[in-house]
């Protein structure tokens, strides 16, 4: 199977993002993030081996901006649609609280490691931390908190020490991306990928199942043992 991306079925027109460099909810830009060898394909791809789900199979994979975002980006590869949610600020439909990506600009980040700002924010990881999924994406590179190439007085030393504490306070990766553009491909990637695992555990129920009947319509069979069955159910969840 492909592990690249492309374009999906019924992909409708992505929202049109706006451009400022920097901002969050109060005054947000685009997100951006680092390119790596993953890079997209133009022929249409559907997800693994979903024939047995029925319209599940061609469903394509929507993802949420939340309606606070005043500088959308620009999703070349998966719809996206606007509604409001109440943690994160981009989620996949039906999965909202379990994929959730917080996106921040460096003067953001910065703002959020001190006073009211800092409890706030530290609420917003919180309600995160029960995802099964989850990312707090900041936009540039670490070595602009290093340099400090930001407004504020506080230290690059007290800044870095802080995002460390909540990385492991809140169990949430923290990811520096620099464009963009490479930040919308990777949400995208990531959002590809934790679908993915969904669709396989869903086959994997669907295979059980459907092993099962025939194992009980079959007389020559021997049935295994119902307790064996739940944990095989139980495997695909785990």
């Amino acid at each position: 199977m492909a592990t690249g991306f492309c374009s999906f079925r019924g992909s409708r027109t992505p929202a049109q993002p706006c451009h400022p460099a920097t901002g969050s909810r109060q005054s947000r830009g685009r997100v951006s993030g680092n390119q790596d060898d993953m890079t997209p394909e133009p022929h249409t791809f559907t997800l693994p081996a979903l024939r047995s789900l029925g319209d599940l199979a061609d469903t394509p994979i929507t993802l949420i901006c939340d309606s606070r975002e005043q500088c959308p980006l620009r999703f070349e590869h998966l719809p996206c649609v606007v509604r409001g949610l109440v943690t994160s600020d981009y989620s996949i439909v039906g999965f909202e609280s379990e994929f959730g990506i917080e996106r921040k600009s460096i003067e953001d980040v910065v703002a959020c490691t001190m006073g009211e700002n800092r409890e706030r924010f530290e609420r917003e990881l919180h309600r995160l931390r029960g995802f099964r999924f989850k990312r707090l994406v900041i936009i540039g590179s670490r070595g602009l908190i290093e340099t400090q190439r930001y407004r504020s007085r506080i230290s690059p030393k007290a800044v870095l020490a802080t995002l460390a504490a909540f990385e492991v306070r809140w169990d949430i990766p923290i990811i520096f991306i620099e464009t963009p553009e490479a930040a919308a491909l990777q949400i995208e990637r990531w959002a590809f990928l934790f679908v993915r695992e969904y669709c396989k555990r869903l086959n994997d129920l669907v295979r059980v199942s459907r092993d099962s009947a025939l194992s009980s319509n079959n007389p020559n069979t021997n049935q295994h043992p119902k307790t064996n069955n739940k944990h095989i159910i139980n495997e695909c969840f785990i």
